[in-house]
C-alpha cells in the first residue's frame, strides 16, 4: 500500500510540474535586458564556415600540442626508470634486465610516435590512398 501511495505521489508531482512549465514560459520577461538580447542576436550571421574550420583547426592543434607537452616528459621519466631497472637487474636479478630494456624500447617507440604523430598519419594516409 505504501508503494502505491509513493508512486501515485511521484506521478502527481510529475504531472503538476509538466503542467506548470508552460505557465512559466513568459516571453515578455521584465528582467531581461533588451540591450543584452541585442548583443546575443547581433552576431548571428557573422560566422562563416571558414571561421568554424579555422576555430576547429586552432583548437585541435592546441589539444595536440598539450598532449605532446604532457606525454614527452612522462615518457622520458619512464625511460629513466626502466634504465635504472635494467642497471639494478645487472647487479642482482637478471630477469629485470630484459624488462628494463623492453620498457626502454617501448618508451622510445611511444616517444617517437607522440613526437611525429602528424607525419606518421600523413605517411599512412598517402600510402593508403588509391
Amino acid at each position: 500500500m505504501k508503494k502505491r501511495l509513493f508512486w501515485v505521489a511521484i506521478a502527481g508531482v510529475l504531472m503538476v510540474s509538466m503542467m506548470a512549465v508552460p505557465a512559466f514560459a513568459d516571453t515578455d520577461d521584465p528582467y531581461v535586458d533588451p540591450d543584452a538580447m541585442s548583443i546575443i542576436t547581433e552576431g548571428e550571421d557573422s560566422a562563416t564556415v571558414e571561421d568554424v574550420e579555422n576555430y576547429i583547426d586552432d583548437k585541435s592543434s592546441e589539444i595536440i600540442h598539450l598532449l605532446q607537452y604532457v606525454g614527452q616528459p612522462v615518457l622520458i621519466i619512464a625511460f629513466i626508470l626502466f634504465a635504472f631497472l635494467a642497471v639494478f637487474g645487472t647487479m642482482g636479478n637478471t630477469s629485470l634486465v630484459g624488462r628494463g630494456v623492453l620498457g626502454m624500447l617501448i618508451c622510445g617507440v611511444c616517444y617517437c610516435l607522440i613526437l611525429y604523430a602528424g607525419d606518421i598519419v600523413v605517411f599512412i594516409s598517402s600510402w593508403a590512398k588509391p
